[in-house]
């Protein structure tokens, strides 16, 4: 089997109004809800949220990110108007890698934690 080198697992800008599953199969890696839960940590702070904005290569021209809804199933995502950042200790029911960013006149941007595909083991 040819080994295809896959980008490295971590955050990534899902991309205008587009789903963290769009997002991260856009650049070959795929987003589940567990692996949104297991690096909630890096994403329940403003401060951390920013940050990863500005690694993704987004922009906001806010200073601090919003709690409220911190665990809405599309946080933490931004517009250039805002960012939402995530709760901590969230229930892993919280989490949809599915759903769209909604709401709000700006496009929005999910940040998605996105990583390779588990490959079922084939038996011959």
């Amino acid at each position: 089997a040819i080994q295809q080198s896959l980008p490295p697992e971590g955050w990534y800008d899902g991309g205008a109004g587009q789903s963290c599953t769009q997002g991260c199969a856009a650049v070959g890696l795929v987003c589940t809800e567990e692996g949104l839960l297991a690096h909630n940590a890096d994403v329940d702070t403003s401060e951390e949220v920013l940050r990863k904005i500005e690694e993704v290569g987004g922009t906001t021209n806010i200073g601090v990110c919003d709690q409220q809804w911190g665990e809405a199933d599309d946080v933490p995502n931004w517009s250039a108007g805002g960012c939402h950042q995530s709760k901590p200790s969230r229930a892993l029911s919280t989490f949809n890698c599915d759903v769209a960013p909604r709401g709000g006149f700006l496009a929005k941007h999910r940040l998605c934690y996105c990583h390779a595909p588990v490959l079922p083991t084939v038996t011959e």
